[in-house]
């Protein structure tokens, strides 16, 4: 090849094109952390997940979503917690039901109890506040139950 093709120019890659060398980015090994970072969040949200431990899912489902808020992983855990909750929730109804049309405040009781883990798991949960302070209003507004049988009274003789 001559000295002058050689030199001749290429209109592809103009004299003044930006030069750079391709060097690897810093943030390549920061990505393979964040990512086996993610998976080992990933791990710990299923086992949580199977050990029916919901409110560490819902905390480390979370954080995922934080890292990586279009994690698929996450998002299907916490609709699998949330569509859980959900079922407690309507559990919880039922039994609010249950209680009104018998007067019974130990069934009301057991709802409460329901409402309240439901709030433990995801304290934001609306419709188990609004359950939660119907429960409390039917609570505070109930004949409380006396401990021992009423005397009877002794008619005079």
């Amino acid at each position: 090849m001559s000295e002058r093709a050689s030199k001749r120019k290429d209109p592809r890659f103009p004299e003044d094109a930006i030069q750079f060398s391709v060097k690897p980015s810093p943030l390549v090994p920061a990505d393979e952390s964040m990512r086996a970072g993610l998976s080992e969040l990933a791990a710990l949200a299923r086992q949580a997940f199977e050990e029916k431990r919901r409110k560490s899912c819902l905390a480390l489902t979370s954080a995922m979503l934080k890292i990586d808020p279009e994690n698929q992983d996450a998002a299907v855990m916490q609709t699998w917690i949330r569509s859980d909750l959900q079922q407690d929730i309507k559990h919880a109804y039922s039994l609010i039901r249950d209680a009104r049309s018998r007067d019974d405040l130990a069934t009301y009781e057991r709802a409460e109890l329901v409402l309240h883990n439901v709030l433990d798991v995801d304290p934001s949960n609306e419709d188990a506040e609004i359950l939660l302070s119907r429960v409390a209003f039917a609570l505070r507004n109930a004949a409380p139950v006396p401990s021992e049988p009423p005397e009877r009274a002794v008619p005079p003789v």
